[in-house]
């Protein structure tokens, strides 16, 4: 991703709650405003007038009541704070030569604290991925669901329209936004380079009436399952996404 307008970056800087450093230059705390808002997408860029990128969010603390999603969320002070020891770790590891071992520690050391706070650390062969979105992480499962086999992918998305814009692109195999996180130009919609679009197709579960009130539990449990024995009978793999409770509440097909 190109590095955001200095201005804006200025702006984000100089906010509710500024870094420590006014100035963009060549700061630590201005490294790291960079850092942060790099390595995802288009969606997290700031707009150059209010220094917040599309979903109100800030490479730090604001004094208004935060948005929270998975793909951008304005840090917290301790979450600012802990941002900041990293990144002094990790520039001291750089002038050691050692950025790489310190990296690939830093990162292991996260996903085990992930999988300690939501008590996967307790099933045996759980393993944690860190992704720039929700919308990369639908990408990295359909990718795992594939595997190296011959046989295609079901891709089974429940409530398209309650997740995000871009999870049926990057559930079949698409590039769903203009920029990759390495930075990369793209064609949003275009097939991500290999065969894992051309071996992926997408069905979608509607979990709402056309009114907007939620179809009811058991009809959506029986035609999930009638999905995914059709796709079986096909010869296909299965990958079928359920929405754990999304910004309308929605929570379907059921776990039972």
């Amino acid at each position: 991703m190109d590095d955001p307008k200095p201005d804006a970056l200025e702006r984000a800087m100089k906010g509710d709650a500024p870094l420590e450093d006014d100035a963009p230059g060549d700061s630590p705390d201005a490294t790291l405003a960079t850092l942060l808002l790099a390595g995802a997408d288009t969606r997290i860029e700031l707009d150059a007038c209010s220094g917040l990128n599309r979903y109100g969010s800030a490479p730090h603390p604001r004094a208004a009541i935060p948005f929270g999603s998975c793909t951008a969320s304005s840090p917290s002070t301790l979450a600012l704070a802990a941002a900041r020891r990293t990144h002094a770790r990790l520039r001291d590891a750089a002038a050691r030569g050692a950025l790489d071992r310190v990296v690939d520690e830093t990162l292991r050391a996260q996903r085990v604290a992930i999988a300690r706070w939501l008590h996967a650390d307790r099933v045996p062969g759980v393993d944690v991925a860190i992704t720039p979105s929700g919308t990369d992480a639908e990408l990295l499962a359909s990718a795992l669901a594939l595997g190296d086999g011959a046989r295609p992918l079901c891709n089974i998305i429940s409530g398209p329209s309650e997740v995000g814009s871009g999870t049926v692109l990057a559930a079949s195999g698409h590039h769903f936004s203009s920029v990759t996180p390495r930075g990369g130009a793209v064609e949003s919609g275009a097939p991500i380079p290999g065969r894992l679009s051309a071996r992926v197709h997408v069905e979608t579960l509607v979990l709402r009436e056309g009114t907007g009130e939620m179809r009811a539990p058991q009809e959506l449990d029986a035609q999930a399952e009638d999905m995914v024995a059709r796709a079986i009978a096909r010869g296909e793999r299965v990958l079928l996404h359920v929405v754990a409770h999304s910004k309308t509440g929605a929570h379907a097909p059921s776990l039972a």
